[in-house]
This record gives structure tokens, sequence and C-alpha cells, in this order.
């Protein structure tokens, strides 16, 4: 039962700091919640690569005491970001990721990750393509 639920638990998207991007920084600068809807927001917008997680604890728990320290200061960033734009969220989350790409060794993390995905893109291509030569030189038989 949902109403259950949303009366027991709280739930919180906390970033790892791995594979973080600025749209998983601002849905972690709410911090705990008690509505499903977050959960449901949280479960569409996982990424790849995404490594953030999805905590849940009963309602007034100590539980992991440090989500509300780092929902603090995201939502500090976001409001910040937020500022230097026209004002809407998707700016703000722009703003956010330019200020993400200033960090040198997450900029070469992120170019690191681009390479890797185009390589794995080409790689599959050319397999595809060797599978498709295999299967005409055999007549239509694998």
């Amino acid at each position: 039962n949902g109403k259950l639920l949303k009366r027991l638990w709280e739930f919180a998207w906390f970033v790892t700091g791995k594979e973080t991007c600025a749209f998983c920084y601002a849905i972690a600068s709410n911090g705990w919640v008690s509505t499903l809807h977050y959960i449901k927001a949280f479960r569409q917008h996982i990424h790849g690569n995404c490594d953030c997680k999805l905590l849940a604890r009963p309602v007034h728990s100590d539980d992991f005491p440090d989500v509300e320290e780092k929902a603090n200061e995201y939502l500090n960033w976001y409001y910040d970001a937020k500022e230097r734009g026209d004002g809407s969220s998707a700016d703000a989350i722009r703003n956010m990721r330019r200020d993400m790409m200033q960090d040198p060794e997450l900029r070469e993390r992120i170019n690191e990750q681009q390479r890797e995905a185009y390589a794995a893109r080409k790689r599959d291509k050319e397999q595809s393509l060797a599978l498709l030569e295999q299967w005409k030189q055999s007549g239509g038989e694998l």
C-alpha cells in the first residue's frame, strides 16, 4: 500500500561521486523525502554509468546522517547555478554541468568514458559486419 509506505519510509538519492552527473546532484539536493513521486523520478532518470543509490530508511531514523549535509551542499550549488542562468531548472543543471567540466580530473574522466563508449560502438559495428559477411559467405546460414 502506497500510503503505508509513505508514512513508514523516507527516501534519498545518494551520489557516490564516481560517475555522477549534474542531474543526479540536483535530485540529491532534495535530501530525505517521503513521497513516492521521487522514487519514480529517480528510477526513470538512471543513465549509463550511473552508480548513484536510492537509499531508504524508516521515518525518524538516524541512519545515513551525511545525506542531509550533502543535500544542503548540493542544494546551495543548485541555487547558485540557477541564479547564474535564466532561473529555470534546466538552465541550473546546464550551469552545474559547466561547473563540473572546470575540474580537469573530472573532464578527463568524462572524455575517457566517451572514448570508451565510441570504441565499444565501433567494436560492435565491426563484429556485426563480420557476422553479416560470414552469413553471406555461408549462403545465408550460420
